[in-house]
């Protein structure tokens, strides 16, 4: 079970934020709920990035060279 994310260099995430997924493991449902141009897509599109190692869609604005997307996760 993923809890949650941490994105840098992806996407509209130039710089490194966690996003939060889920509480704990009694929670099986998340949701991502946000207004238009906020990353809702891109938090989707850096999980499939990472489980299927496809192409990374970096932002331009980022000045930082250390792209990466790293799940927190429940064995």
């Amino acid at each position: 079970m993923i809890l949650g994310v941490f994105i840098n260099g992806f996407k509209s995430y130039a710089q490194t934020a966690y996003i939060h997924l889920c509480k704990n493991d009694k929670y099986k449902f998340t949701t991502i709920v946000g207004k238009n141009g906020t990353g809702k897509s891109a938090i989707l599109e850096a999980l499939n990035c990472y489980f299927k190692q496809g192409a990374w869609n970096t932002n331009r604005n980022s000045k930082n060279k250390a792209v990466f997307v790293n799940i927190v996760a429940i064995p």
